[in-house]
């Protein structure tokens, strides 16, 4: 169950921010309305999963930084005034939105798969490929006897054989690496994170575009 007290901001866009923004200024009044300090938010950081805030009390900067809870806490023994607004800053890309893009982005390459495999049942492309892989083996033995002519031969008809298949997938307009679930990355395999838990520098390179998405999907759960 998720914390509510520490869940990021859901901006209008659907995409996460940090719960106070950047180079806001509080300022705090006493019961009889005069003024006692002024709070700004001077930095925003996210380590370790949780919102991390530099601030700065009547312009002197406070010793480390705070969490969130920190925050809410300091800020809620006394009214204030927001006397600056301040920024909306986005979070990085998280654990979480990585997650859910490789796995539906997965599951949508499944069903695609699926599709395609059902799209070739009465053509002859796996009658094609069952000829492609019967010649394995004779290329093997052509090319371990040292038989360049049979090499060659053999060569010629997968080449054939595979300029055929590639007829019969434009014919149905079928993406090969769909029907042979090719993964785009060596290092992550398509889940988004390398084999130390961290995420893989494929989705790094493409955050925006995971951001986006699972922008998308929270203003989807919104309607």
């Amino acid at each position: 169950m998720v914390d509510d007290k520490k869940a990021p901001l859901e901006g209008e866009d659907g995409k996460l921010y940090f719960n106070y923004p950047l180079h806001a200024v509080y300022s705090f009044k006493s019961s009889a309305g005069l003024p006692l300090f002024e709070y700004e938010i001077t930095a925003c950081e996210y380590i370790d999963e949780e919102e991390r805030y530099s601030l700065a009390c009547n312009g002197t900067p406070l010793a480390g930084t705070k969490s969130l809870e920190q925050v809410r806490l300091i800020f809620g023994f006394f009214d204030y005034d927001i006397t600056d607004p301040g920024e909306l800053k986005e979070l990085p890309l998280l654990d979480e939105e990585v997650r859910q893009y490789f796995e539906d982005k997965n599951k949508q390459l499944n069903k695609l798969n699926v599709e395609a495999n059902a799209a070739l049942k009465g053509t002859e492309y796996f009658k094609l490929k069952s000829a492609i892989e019967a010649l394995a083996t004779p290329l093997r033995f052509a090319k371990s006897k040292g038989d360049k002519s049979e090499v060659a031969d053999i060569n010629s008809k997968i080449k054939d054989l595979k300029a055929r298949q590639a007829e019969v997938l434009k014919e149905k307009g079928i993406d090969i690496n769909i029907l042979t679930k090719v993964k785009e990355c060596p290092n992550c395999y398509d889940t988004g994170f390398s084999e130390d838990g961290q995420i893989c520098g494929c989705a790094l390179k493409r955050a925006e575009e995971i951001k986006r998405y699972n922008a998308e999907l929270r203003l989807a759960r919104r309607k």
